[in-house]
C-alpha cells in the first residue's frame, strides 16, 4: 500500500512505479516480474482461498524463476507464509514473504529495506543453487523459517531461531536451512470437516500450560492473546488449577 497525498488515504501500489517508488532495487541487478491480485486483499481478509491461489501461482510460474517475493499484509502475514511452507513441498528456491509496519512513501517507512533485502535474499545462489530454499518471511533485518513465525504486537514479530541477519552485510545461517531439492509438489487440499475449535484447545493446551509456569516473566503474554477466543481463555483458566 501507499499514501496518497491528494486524499491521505492508502491505495493499492502500482508496481509499474517500483522503480520510481525504490531506484536502489536497480542496484540489485535482477529481473522483476510481479503479479497482482486483481483486487488488494487486505491482510484481515486472507483464508485458505487465497493461499491456495499465491500456492499456484507460485507453483505455475516455478521453474520460470529463480525466486519468489510475496508481499503481505503483517497481521497475517506469518499464518499464510507457514500455510505454504506444507503447501510447497520439495521446494529448491526461495519464496520470501514480506510486508511493512508503515507505507512506502511514509517518512519513516519500513517498507523499502524489507522489500530491497527480500529481493536479495531471493536471488543469493551458490554454484548456480539458491542459498535459500524454502519459504521464509523478512522483517526487521531478520530472515524467519516462515513456519516458526507469529506476530506478537504491532511492532514485532516472535521467532525460535532467525535463519539470517541483514545490516551492513547480510549474513545466511547454512545451518539453520534445509537443503532439500526434489520435484516440487503443490497440497491445496482441504480438510473442511475437522472441528477447528477441537484442535485450538489441543495446541492452546501447551501453551496455557507453559504460561501457567512461567506466569511471573510472561504476564505480557495475557495482553496478546487475552480476549481473542474462549478457548484460550478456558484453558488458562483450566492451567491454573493445575
Amino acid at each position: 500500500m501507499v499514501n496518497d497525498p491528494s486524499s491521505g488515504t492508502l491505495t493499492a501500489f502500482n508496481f509499474d512505479h517500483l522503480y520510481q517508488q525504490i531506484p536502489e532495487i536497480k542496484r540489485l541487478n535482477v529481473q522483476l516480474e510481479t503479479i497482482s491480485f486483481e483486487k488488494p486483499v487486505d491482510s484481515s481478509e486472507m483464508n485458505p482461498t487465497y493461499w491456495k491461489q499465491i500456492a499456484e501461482i507460485i507453483f505455475e510460474h516455478y521453474t520460470a524463476y529463480d525466486g519468489f517475493v510475496i508481499l503481505h499484509g503483517s497481521d497475517t502475514m506469518a499464518y499464510t507464509a507457514s500455510a505454504l511452507s506444507f503447501m510447497l513441498e520439495n521446494l529448491a528456491k526461495p519464496v520470501v514473504f514480506t510486508g511493512s509496519q508503515l507505507p512506502i512513501g511514509d517518512l519513516r517507512t519500513d517498507a523499502k529495506e524489507n522489500l530491497i533485502t527480500s529481493i536479495q535474499i531471493a536471488s543469493l545462489a551458490e554454484n548456480n543453487q539458491p542459498v535459500v530454499q524454502e519459504v521464509g518471511l523478512y522483517f526487521e533485518y531478520k530472515l524467519y523459517r516462515a513456519n516458526r513465525t507469529t506476530k506478537i504486537n504491532a511492532k514485532h514479530f516472535g521467532v525460535c531461531i532467525a535463519c539470517g541477519r541483514s545490516g551492513y552485510d547480510l549474513n545466511i545461517d547454512q545451518e539453520e536451512l534445509d537443503a532439500t531439492i526434489d520435484t516440487i509438489m503443490l497440497t491445496t487440499e482441504a480438510a473442511p470437516n475437522i472441528n477447528i475449535t477441537e484442535r485450538i484447545e489441543i495446541v492452546t493446551a501447551e501453551c496455557a500450560f507453559g504460561m501457567n509456569i512461567f506466569k511471573d516473566l510472561f504476564a505480557s503474554v495475557r495482553d496478546i492473546v487475552g480476549g481473542r477466543s474462549k478457548a484460550v481463555q478456558q484453558t488458562m483458566r483450566d492451567s491454573r488449577r493445575t
